[in-house]
This record gives structure tokens, sequence and C-alpha cells, in this order.
């Protein structure tokens, strides 16, 4: 009887990329798949942030003066959102073509939401003297939100 090639010594496991796969085990992956209201808002983020992106960077003049913000400050914001809308979007395309969603994606999708809570705090803080009572509530409500 022919012996089968093995991943690891002793373990009988061949080298096929599937069985590979399979041995990442379920720890690094997470149900998403499964959970439709956990596919509902990774829709929902991925297209808030590339929609509101989208909107900044094609009002940006008009916004600016609205927001009493810096044109090249208000065109950051709407580049910032579109990032992480197509960062968003990347899981969403993953989920689609059936693809594994890992753990560390969305604890990294997490983190950016953190992260951009603290940037729009600080911003508002910054241009407290600066921007207008609607740009300051602008900019401070993903910080409220996250």
């Amino acid at each position: 009887m022919a012996a089968t090639p093995t991943s690891k010594r002793g373990s009988g496991r061949n080298t096929r990329a599937s069985d590979r796969r399979a041995d990442l085990g379920v720890a690094g992956l997470i149900p998403i798949t499964t959970n439709p209201r956990a596919r509902f808002l990774l829709h929902l983020d991925s297209a808030a942030g590339l929609s509101v992106g989208a909107a900044v960077l094609t009002l940006h003049p008009w916004l600016a003066g609205l927001y009493g913000l810096p044109v090249a400050m208000v065109i950051a914001l709407g580049v910032a959102n579109l990032v992480y809308g197509l960062g968003s979007g990347s899981l969403v395309w993953r989920l689609r073509t059936n693809r594994p969603v890992r753990r560390f994606a969305v604890s990294l999708l997490a983190g950016a939401n953190m992260a951009w809570g603290l940037v729009c705090i600080g911003l508002s803080a910054a241009l407290a003297g600066q921007a207008s009572g609607l740009g300051l509530g602008v900019q401070a409500t993903p910080a409220v939100l996250n």
C-alpha cells in the first residue's frame, strides 16, 4: 500500500490546499456567513461609508463653507470614509464569493471604527474655534455612534 504525502509528520493528512485551509480550524473564522443580521450590518456599514465618502467628495466645496472647515480637510474626511467603506466592502465581497471572513479582519474593522471615533473627538476639540456649530456636530457624531 502506497504512503500518502503528509503535511505534518505522523498526521496522515495530505498537502492539498483545501486540506491546509481546513487545518486553520474554526478559531480564525467567524460565523458571519450564517448570521443574517451580521451580514446585513456589514452591508450597511460598507454602503454608508462609500455613500458618505462619495457625497462628501462631490459636495466638498459647499460642505467646507457650511462646516467652516478648510477644503483640504473636507476632502480628507471624504477620502477616509471611502477607504473605510472599501475596507468594509472587502469583507462583504468575501461573503458574497463564499470565502471565509477572518476574525482578525473583523477585529481590524472594529478597531478602525474606534480609532475613527477618537479622531473625530480630536478634530472636534482642535477645530472648536474655527468650525461652525454644524461642522462640529457633524464631526462629533461618529464619535458618539462608535
